[in-house]
């Protein structure tokens, strides 16, 4: 039905819903809707954590390290120029450690990003099964009010 009339399934769940559920006696489709993108949303971070909210916080660090290396790499190179090779030393060795921490944090945002990946495709499962769940739950009172609306 959604692709003969070139729209989402959402969009005719909801007008199917929304035809054959009266409002008081039925939360309106919506809010079902929302209901499993939430209860999907919950069961993902259950299982997979904060993904989105953890590759953020490391893209951040991961930018402040490079901002760093800007700086860092500016003060060498001041450095060279002046011919004090005590603090070019350190400031190199500074630049190595810098280094090694950004590969680090950039092989944990790979896997994190994996982990992203999977965590969508889990949360969209689950968000049918809570939409499955729904339906069931509401298909005896939808079977009533398309009976009483058959009748009318």
């Amino acid at each position: 039905m959604a692709e003969e009339r070139g729209i989402s399934a959402n969009s005719v769940l909801i007008e199917l819903l929304s035809a054959a559920i009266s409002e008081d006696a039925l939360p309106k489709a919506q809010e079902l809707l929302a209901q499993a993108l939430k209860g999907a949303e919950e069961d993902a971070n259950q299982v997979y954590g904060n993904v989105p909210y953890e590759l953020e916080n490391l893209s951040e660090s991961i930018e402040k390290i490079n901002t760093q290396l800007e700086k860092l790499d500016e003060e060498i190179s001041k450095l060279s120029t002046e011919g004090n090779f005590k603090a070019l030393r350190l400031r190199i060795a500074e630049k190595e450690e810098l280094r090694g921490r950004l590969a680090l944090l950039q092989g944990k945002r790979r896997t994190l990003q994996g982990r992203l990946e999977e965590r969508e495709k889990y949360e969209t499962q689950c968000y049918r099964a809570h939409i499955l769940r729904a339906i069931e739950e509401l298909e005896p009172l939808l079977r009533q009010r398309l009976a009483a609306l058959a009748g009318i």
